[in-house]
């Protein structure tokens, strides 16, 4: 589960936008051809046997010195190929499509103050638990900037 949504090393909570990844192999699987079913079974199956192993993984520490899922960097890739097959499914209702554009700028952001704002988090995510929701860098940054202009 920490892969998945622990706020300072999930990937839902990093990039929501893997999430519509699902609609995508949904739809591969359902109205796709004979050769997009099969890749979608067999890439979403590794996918999944990726997280498994992961999970299995008792000194899971979700990268000490770096923010983010990491370890399922590989099934990210594999999740950004099913997208191109979400587009229809998203175009399709109004609530879609702003939920698609609030998780794109979620997750550019994230990444954003990851690579440019988290000199002092590393501290703070270390010494803290991963489902402290104030270890996300994104909420770390956020509280600290606003705390800093209300002084």
């Amino acid at each position: 589960m920490g892969q998945l949504i622990s706020p300072n090393r999930g990937i839902l909570l990093y990039c929501p936008v893997v999430l519509f990844s699902a609609a995508g192999i949904a739809r591969a699987w359902s109205e796709g051809r004979a050769w997009e079913r099969r890749n979608a079974i067999v890439l979403a199956c590794g996918v999944a046997l990726s997280v498994l192993l992961y999970a299995s993984y008792r000194a899971w520490h979700g990268g000490l010195w770096s923010f983010g899922p990491r370890y399922l960097s590989e099934s990210v890739t594999v999740l950004f190929y099913f997208l191109p097959d979400a587009v229809g499914w998203i175009e399709a209702a109004p609530w879609r499509r702003r939920a698609w554009s609030a998780a794109c700028a979620w997750s550019v952001a994230c990444y954003a103050v990851g690579a440019y704002a988290t000199w002092d988090w590393e501290v703070l995510a270390q010494r803290t638990s991963p489902w402290s929701l104030a270890t996300h860098p994104l909420i770390y940054q956020t509280t600290r900037w606003v705390s800093q202009v209300l002084k």
